[in-house]
C-alpha cells in the first residue's frame, strides 16, 4: 500500500506569485479623519534668544573718563577750568587767565596756582559720568559758599559739563544767587587756539568792569 502525501492545507499553501505581489506592493498611506488637516511642517525659524545685560554693565572697551578741574581762589572770585588728567595748567593758559583777571580788576598781584582736582579721585576706581557731575556740582556749590564770592567763572564747555546743569552750559551770564553771579566762556585753550573766542569772552566780562567803575 503506498503511503499518501498529505495535501497542503488551503491556508499554509503560498505560492511565489503571492510573495512577489506582497513585496512589491506599496504601502497604502492613511489619510486623516475628515474634517481633520494634517499637520504641515513649521517653516517659521524657532527666535534666537538674545544674552541678556544689565543696565548697569560696562563697556570693558570703552575708554575710562579720566580729567581734572582746576580752580583758583582771587579775592572775591572763583575760577574753574578743565584739563587732562595728571596735568597742571600750561604756562600760556595760567598767563593768560591773570591778564583776563586784571583787565576787568579782579587781580592785583601774581597769580597763585590753583587747586586740583582729578577725576578718578583714586586711580582706576569705578565711577563714570552721573558719578563725576554729582561730585564736581557739589565742589562748585561748596567753594561757593565757603568763599563768600560774588562772581564765578567756568571756563570751557568741558568744565561746564561736570559743574553745571545743562541750561547753563552755554556762554554767558547766570544768576547763582542775589548776591552772586555765574559767567560761562570759551575755554582757555579755545581762546589760545581762536582770537575770535577772546571777543566772546571779553563781550560777557565788560560789564562787570562797567559796573564796577560806576
Amino acid at each position: 500500500m503506498v503511503p499518501q502525501t498529505p495535501s497542503p492545507q488551503a491556508s499554509e499553501t503560498v505560492s511565489e506569485t503571492d510573495v512577489e505581489s506582497v513585496v512589491a506592493r506599496p504601502a497604502t498611506p492613511k489619510k486623516p479623519p475628515i474634517g481633520l488637516k494634517a499637520p504641515e511642517p513649521s517653516t517659521t525659524p524657532a527666535p534666537v534668544q538674545k544674552p541678556e545685560t544689565s543696565a548697569n554693565s560696562v563697556n570693558e572697551d570703552a575708554e575710562p573718563l579720566r580729567f581734572a578741574i582746576c580752580h583758583w581762589l582771587v579775592g572775591d572770585t572763583l575760577v574753574f577750568s578743565a584739563l587732562d588728567y595728571d596735568q597742571n595748567p600750561p604756562q600760556n593758559q595760567h598767563q593768560l587767565l591773570a591778564n583776563i583777571l586784571r583787565a576787568i580788576g579782579r587781580l592785583n598781584s601774581s597769580l597763585a596756582e590753583p587747586e586740583l582736582v582729578q577725576w578718578p579721585l583714586v586711580t582706576n576706581a569705578p565711577g563714570g559720568e552721573q558719578e563725576a557731575k554729582a561730585m564736581f556740582s557739589s565742589l562748585l556749590r561748596g567753594r561757593v559758599e565757603q568763599s563768600n564770592c560774588n562772581l564765578v567763572l567756568v571756563m570751557g564747555q568741558r568744565a561746564g559739563q561736570f559743574l553745571l546743569p545743562e541750561e547753563q552750559r552755554d556762554p554767558n551770564r547766570y544768576p547763582l544767587s542775589e548776591q552772586c553771579q555765574l559767567v560761562v566762556t570759551p575755554g582757555l585753550d579755545e581762546m589760545l587756539a581762536d582770537g575770535a573766542t577772546k571777543r566772546i569772552t571779553w563781550d560777557l566780562l565788560r560789564t562787570l568792569v562797567s559796573n564796577a567803575n560806576q
